[in-house]
């Protein structure tokens, strides 16, 4: 669902809410470049936008991280596959 959101920080507010201190968030979303093989295809038919825009990875990480979650240090590419800890209360 955080793919179709402008700003998903309200999102990870909520999630964060309802969660118990010290457990973690471990979530799959689109990210910019997902589905890029369909939007290349169906440029060939026509100029239409047949593909939604997704946030960039870098984005959603700092939203996540407005809403108080930890994402670490490093480049963004460096998340994939690890949760990001629900703060302690």
């Amino acid at each position: 669902m955080l793919q179709w959101l402008d700003n998903p920080t309200p999102a990870f507010a909520e999630i964060a809410r309802v969660l118990k201190p010290g457990c973690h968030v471990v979530m799959s979303t689109f990210v910019d470049g997902t589905l890029g093989e369909l939007k290349s295809a169906f440029t060939a038919i026509d100029d239409a936008p047949h593909v939604s825009a997704f946030l960039p990875t870098h984005q959603i990480i700092k939203n996540a991280q407005e809403a108080g979650f930890c994402a670490g240090a490093g480049t963004p590419g460096a998340y994939r596959g690890k949760p990001i800890p629900i703060p302690s209360r």
